[in-house]
């Protein structure tokens, strides 16, 4: 049988690193989170009820890689409820009926 290529085991092992990281800093806030390493960026899927846990998901993966590496991150997490993304935002200035 042979071996898996080192450098795929070395981003698994990342993503799985990332992710624990995150999952330890927010508490387990981001939910159906995923880390992806794409082109030597980190992408983090996932969503959270709050952006002060985005930002400590951010903070986590900059534990991991440096802070130096900063600008190869992406984050793709929403904030709000699961099914938020389908809600519309009432624009702020339109008219209230009561």
């Amino acid at each position: 049988m042979r071996a898996a290529p080192r450098r795929l085991n070395e981003t698994v092992d990342l993503e799985e690193i990332i992710e624990h990281q995150i999952f330890q800093r927010t508490w387990g806030r981001v939910h159906q989170l995923r880390v992806e390493i794409v082109h030597g960026s980190v992408i983090v899927h996932g969503y959270t009820s709050s952006y002060h846990a985005k930002q400590l998901a951010l903070e986590a993966v900059l534990d991991v890689l440096g802070p130096d590496r900063s600008n190869c991150v992406k984050l793709d997490v929403h904030v709000g409820g699961e099914g938020d993304s389908n809600r519309s935002i009432p624009d702020r200035g339109a008219a209230r009926e009561f």
